[in-house]
């Protein structure tokens, strides 16, 4: 299989397609080749072409998604402070891994609330977190003793994060891209607690 092929290319996107709005109508345990093939309009040897069942198909879309997503999500804005994360550098960071989870909506969302054998949501946390991880360790030296803080402050740090980006999918009609740039550089600067008590 060339998969260079233009042909091949767009019978794997219709799979993809496919699939993805299976998901959004039904359990992945309900989900048939017949019906994947029906919405991709192929048959089932096409299918059976590319993807030995539909386990092997999810595998292949999951770790293609997390690919992608792991692509975008640059974390250098940890190395901001509090005076100087208004900067272009740290603001475009952020708006190149928020523009590209907006482009991904319809799929993040879907998978995040499939029942699926892995947690995507979890997953794409742990890539942000071992991001922050590695550049905080890979600019700074950290004491031994204060590396326990570390993991902390990047769990925390990338939980924060992937919890406001799919508030922001799910309000996205009212809550412009502006406005959660505004709520995460605030956030960074005072703290969730002295961030979101002006709102209530």
């Amino acid at each position: 299989m060339n998969k260079q092929d233009p042909r091949v290319i767009k019978t794997l996107r219709q799979i993809d397609e496919a699939f993805l709005n299976s998901l959004k109508e039904t359990s992945f345990e309900k989900i048939t080749i017949e019906m994947i093939c029906k919405k991709a309009l192929i048959n089932r040897s096409t299918f059976y072409k590319y993807y030995e069942d539909k386990y092997v198909l999810l595998s292949d879309f999951l770790d293609r998604t997390l690919s992608e997503f792991r692509e975008y999500a640059k974390v250098d804005f940890v190395m901001a402070t509090p005076y100087n994360i208004d900067g272009e550098i740290y603001q475009s960071i952020f708006r190149n891994l928020i523009q590209h989870v907006y482009s991904k909506k319809d799929t993040y969302l879907v998978l995040w609330h499939s029942n699926l054998n892995r947690n995507v949501w979890l997953e794409m946390t742990q890539i942000i977190q071992k991001r922050i991880l590695e550049t905080l360790n890979s600019t700074s030296v950290i004491k031994p003793e204060n590396k326990i803080y570390l993991d902390l402050f990047a769990t925390l740090f990338a939980s924060n994060l992937m919890t406001e980006l799919e508030w922001w999918l799910k309000n996205d009609s009212t809550i412009t891209l502006d406005d959660l740039m505004r709520i995460m550089t605030r956030n960074m600067k005072h703290g969730i607690f002295k961030t979101f008590r002006e709102y209530f």
